[in-house]
C-alpha cells in the first residue's frame, strides 16, 4: 500500500512565496511627492496651458476613415450611411428573433435565416466602409433597393501592357456574319 500525499494548500505556499521575495529586496517602492508648485509656477504652467489650448486645432472626426468625413470622396454623407447601419442591425436583429421562435427546418424558418444572413451582411459591408474607406457592397440605401455603379478608379494591366478589363481579342475574327433569319408565324 502507497502512502497518501498530503493535501497542499496552494494558496499559502504562493503567499510564503512571495514574503519570502520581498525580504530578498528589502525595501517597498515609494513613490515620491511632487515638489510644490510656487504661486508664480502655477501662473506660468496656467498661462501656458492656456496658450497650448488656444492653438489646439478643432476636434477632427476620428472615429471612422477619413474617406467618410470628406464630402468630395465620400460615397454618401456619413449621417445617411450610419442611418443605414442602424436599420440593417435593426433588421437583422428582428430577423434572429424570427429564427428563434420559429421551428428550425420550416420554411418560415429558412426565410428568416435568409433575411438574417441578408441584413447581417449588409451590416457587416456598412461597417467595412466606415473602417476601411471602400464601398463593397452591391447594393446601398435603407432597405437596400438601389445598385452600386461601379467605377474603376486605377486600371490594372497585363505584363504585356494591355488594360485588365478589356477581355483578350477574339481568336476567329468573322465580319461577314450571315443575317438570321426570323420566323414567319400564322
Amino acid at each position: 500500500m502507497m502512502a497518501r500525499r498530503k493535501n497542499v494548500n496552494i494558496s499559502e505556499n504562493i503567499r510564503n512565496l512571495l514574503e519570502a521575495d520581498k525580504e530578498k529586496t528589502g525595501r517597498k517602492k515609494v513613490r515620491r511627492a511632487r515638489k510644490p508648485m510656487t504661486p508664480e509656477q502655477k501662473a506660468a504652467a496656467a498661462e501656458r496651458l492656456k496658450k497650448a489650448r488656444a492653438n489646439k486645432k478643432p476636434a477632427v472626426g476620428k472615429t471612422y476613415n477619413k474617406v467618410c468625413y470628406d464630402p468630395k470622396l465620400q460615397f454618401k454623407p456619413l449621417k445617411t450611411v450610419l442611418a443605414w447601419l442602424k436599420e440593417a442591425k435593426e433588421q437583422a436583429y428582428a430577423s434572429k428573433k424570427d429564427m428563434h421562435r420559429l421551428k428550425e427546418g420550416s420554411k418560415e424558418w429558412s426565410i428568416a435565416a435568409d433575411r438574417y444572413h441578408y441584413w447581417y451582411g449588409y451590416a457587416n459591408d456598412i461597417n467595412w466602409y466606415l473602417r476601411h474607406g471602400d464601398w463593397i457592397s452591391n447594393t446601398y440605401g435603407f432597405q437596400q433597393q438601389n445598385k452600386t455603379k461601379w467605377v474603376t478608379i486605377v486600371p490594372a494591366f497585363y505584363p504585356n501592357g494591355k488594360m485588365k478589363d478589356k477581355g483578350p481579342p477574339p481568336i476567329i475574327v468573322d465580319s461577314n456574319k450571315p443575317k438570321r433569319r426570323r420566323r414567319k408565324t400564322k
